[in-house]
């Protein structure tokens, strides 16, 4: 009996799982033995049966319940274990990095610097060189810029753009437009307000690819004989000036005293290369004068559907000589290129971009190679905590993961300090390399920032963290326990911080040359001489609405009205007038040359610079005269015509020898050219940038 009832007992046993019966087997065995003895003793055999149903019943329910709980963990296990653990890793990683304050710290404000200024950097790069043009099809659209002799010059003569627009085929259209907007003076409403305002031909929109929100552009195909009667409005202007009336086509503006037509309004956003509040067509009564000697004009072309930029710059080639032969006088030897419009616009800003690129990703190297020799330190701290855990059963894989999810969290915690500090970096430096032709004035935070922060964060995971990992799981518990109080570093360690320490110096001393480089051509371009004082030297600009002074007399006479009562004020020593103030505005250079010794072509010339003076200028700006006379109150209209040049620009039409009272031709951009005599040589002086050479200059009155 006792042996049937110890089989039956085994049976039950099997409905259990494994693991159970391995763990409670012999409880349970042992309890149904004394459990059926005692139904025995006290029931006969009718006792142990009902025992026996009842346990049986009982097992079953019990069997079933652990079953589904062995599921239900397995399932866990497979499942969520794994998350489970990183979860308790990344905990465990908070815990570490609180209990060391003050390497957390350090490594954070390291990686954040690094994180930060490599994100500013690269948001700038990305915006100036990786964003695409806001226009259709941006791949099509060029940019034309004149060569002499080979050397790229922006700007195009308008009649030479008109032979190209008309000629070149491979273009789809071919527009321009003077580059800049200058200011004018707006009536007709409330109060008078200045607006900024750029010429371009009626095409210019069309190339684009931008229609107006409201009305259209302009459709004069010539260009118009008197004052421009149509105008474009920018979408700020139109809601500025007129509220944002959807009425306002048809209306008048009076600009500069002349009235146009508003013809239609812009897209908000519309910008290129400069803001601009109004666009007019061009006309020569803009100070401009329509010839081949001037070039004030830049271009910008759409390439027609399925032309290559090699097969337009063939034909533009081919009509360059053309135009050469034709015009030998003012077109020997130029000729024009074009290049894609996007990379046109960043050619400036290439070099400048790429050098602070370069710059900071070494400090982000040195920032990784820091915080790595910080951790190799710190884990050189923790030999016996890891040593432990390995003696527990921890593996290796296990140690590496750990260490390496608190270098993940260390870099995405400093990786939100570093996006903080790119969004004020971005701006400083747009302040440093100013980007404005490209539209970028100003960065805020952004989903790429963001991105490039997450990128950069997990990055830098590998740069400093792989390693000290590595190494890590490399520990040998029973050697680490004997040693580990004594913090020792595996031999492998000892070459890698080592190697850190070699790396760090390297890189330290490359940017050291650099920042030595950089701080001695600051130094060199604050000590260049200009040439002018500038000390005490106010400046302002004063824009005349032509209306009111159509006429040279009239515009002479306010300004000399002007500089007396400047100088009438206390504590005004002197007063000058120019045209152009230097190194803040470029002016145009024509040829000049000595009458007695004309050059083949107006090419082969020398050329300078050419800026109208009033009496005082020379004095207020402290340039030196080094021969004859500055201009002065007896050089006005009906004298006999004078001018002033640099000494670079005299010795180039009279060399070795005085120009003092002997005649220059100088290209007006008339059939002739103009007579004048030289009445003084003034020190040369910078007039476009401190970094460049001294270009020639004349002044005239």
């Amino acid at each position: 009996m006792n042996r049937l009832l110890a089989g039956l007992g085994r049976t039950l046993l099997r409905v259990f799982p494994r693991d159970f019966r391995e763990r409670f087997g012999d409880d349970i065995a042992h309890h149904f033995s004394i459990g059926s003895r005692e139904a025995l003793a006290s029931g006969g055999r009718l006792g142990a049966l009902r025992f026996w149903i009842k346990s049986s019943i009982d097992v079953v329910g019990a069997a079933a319940a652990e079953r589904r709980e062995e599921r239900r963990m397995r399932r866990q296990k497979n499942s969520g274990g794994a998350l489970s653990d990183l979860g308790q890793d990344v905990r465990y990683a908070f815990r570490a990095l609180r209990r060391t304050p003050g390497f957390t710290l350090v490594a954070l404000t390291t990686l954040a610097l690094g994180i930060g200024a490599t994100t500013a950097m690269f948001s700038v790069t990305n915006a100036a060189m990786g964003r695409a043009l806001p226009f259709p099809e941006p791949d099509r659209l060029v940019m034309g810029r004149a060569t002499f002799n080979g050397n790229v010059n922006p700007w195009v003569a308008f009649p030479d753009y008109l032979d190209y627009r008309d000629q070149a085929t491979s273009l789809e259209s071919l527009a321009t437009h003077n580059g800049g907007a200058s200011l004018v003076t707006v009536t007709g409403g409330d109060e008078p307000q200045q607006a900024r305002i750029t010429f371009a031909t009626p095409n210019l929109f069309e190339t684009l690819g931008v229609p107006p929100v409201l009305g259209r552009t302009f459709t004069i195909d010539e260009i118009p004989t008197d004052a421009p009667g149509e105008v474009v409005l920018s979408h700020g202007f139109w809601q500025r000036w007129f509220g944002g009336d959807p009425g306002v086509l048809g209306r008048t503006l009076i600009v500069d005293g002349s009235p146009i037509t508003v013809m239609g309004v812009l897209p908000a956003g519309f910008r290129f290369l400069y803001d601009t509040d109004l666009w007019v067509p061009p006309w020569p009564g803009n100070s401009d004068p329509i010839t081949r000697r001037y070039h004030n004009w830049l271009l910008v072309g759409r390439l027609a559907p399925g032309v290559s930029l090699e097969a337009a710059r063939s034909e533009i080639d081919v009509i360059s000589t053309q135009l050469q032969e034709a015009y030998p006088d003012s077109n020997k030897d130029k000729a024009l290129q074009i290049d894609e419009l996007r990379e046109a616009m960043v050619e400036g800003y290439r070099q400048s971009i790429l050098i602070l690129v370069g710059a900071i990703v070494l400090v982000l190297l040195i920032a990784c190679s820091n915080v790595a020799s910080l951790l190799m330190a710190r884990v050189s701290t923790r030999t016996s905590e890891f040593a432990v855990r390995a003696a527990l059963g921890a593996g290796r894989g296990r140690l590496t993961r750990q260490l390496l999810v608190e270098c993940v969290v260390l870099a995405l915690v400093a990786g939100g300090m570093g996006v903080l500090l790119a969004v004020w970096l971005q701006d400083f430096i747009l302040g440093f390399v100013s980007m404005d032709l490209l539209g970028i004035e100003e960065m805020g935070l952004s989903f790429t920032m963001l991105g490039i922060a997450l990128l950069l964060s997990l990055g830098t995971v590998l740069l400093f963290g792989v390693f000290p990992s590595i190494a890590t799981a490399r520990a040998n518990p029973a050697e680490d326990l004997k040693e580990g109080s004594r913090g020792s570093t595996s031999g492998g360690g000892i070459k890698f911080r080592s190697g850190l320490v070699v790396f760090q110096v390297a890189l330290s001393l490359v940017l050291l040359v650099g920042s030595g480089l950089l701080l001695r051509s600051f130094a060199r371009l604050r000590g260049v001489d200009p040439g002018f004082r500038v000390e005490n030297l106010l400046t302002a600009s004063v824009a005349l609405p032509s209306d009111r002074y159509s006429q040279a007399e009239e515009r002479i006479q306010f300004f000399e009205t002007l500089r007396e009562g400047i100088q009438a004020l206390p504590g005004v020593e002197s007063v000058g007038l120019v045209n152009r103030l230097p190194l803040l505005q470029t002016a145009g250079n024509v040829a000049i040359w000595a009458p007695e010794r004309p050059a083949e072509t107006n090419n082969d010339a020398p050329w300078a610079d050419r800026r109208i003076v009033l009496p005082g200028y020379f004095e207020t700006m402290r340039i030196p005269v080094v021969e004859g006379r500055a201009l002065d109150e007896t050089d006005v209209a009906g004298s006999p015509a004078v001018i002033v040049l640099t000494r670079n620009t005299a010795q180039a039409v009279y060399p070795d020898e005085s120009p003092l009272g002997r005649q220059v031709a100088v290209d007006v951009g008339e059939d002739e050219p103009g007579l004048f005599e030289v009445v003084g040589v003034v020190e040369d002086h910078q007039l476009t940038s401190l970094s460049g050479t001294v270009r020639p200059a004349m002044f005239f009155p």
